[in-house]
């Protein structure tokens, strides 16, 4: 008797592609993701962001909507927000999103809201 185990190999898509709004330009640039093996599932995504502000305004909050994909095609959303983005300037930052102990491999920005 034989055992062929055959294991797929998924590819993780670090970094999103870049959102413009209102001269503000945001995209995921590193997901970091454990897994837990003595629960057999993934522990929360840690999303790094990066804000850059290209208007001539500065804008005193932000709030950002980020849509994760699993690797079982489930989607999650969190948003997350932050402070100050002086014109010109360029800031990271980073958020988690619960994705119910599945495996995060892509994610998208879907909007951006400003303060000025």
């Amino acid at each position: 008797m034989s055992l062929i185990v055959s294991c797929a190999t998924v590819e993780i898509q670090r970094q999103s592609k870049p959102y413009e709004e209102h001269g503000i330009i945001i995209r995921v640039i590193d997901i970091d993701q454990e897994y837990l093996s003595y629960l057999y599932e993934y522990n929360l995504a840690k999303l790094y962001y990066e804000v850059i502000n290209n208007s001539n305004k500065e804008y005193s909050s932000y709030r950002v909507l980020i849509e994760v994909t699993c690797k079982d095609e489930s989607r999650f959303t969190t948003w997350t927000s932050g402070s100050t983005v002086p014109a010109g300037m360029r800031i990271t930052d980073y958020t988690y999103v619960d994705t119910a102990g599945r495996m995060v491999i892509s994610s998208e920005v879907k909007t951006i809201r400003v303060l000025e």
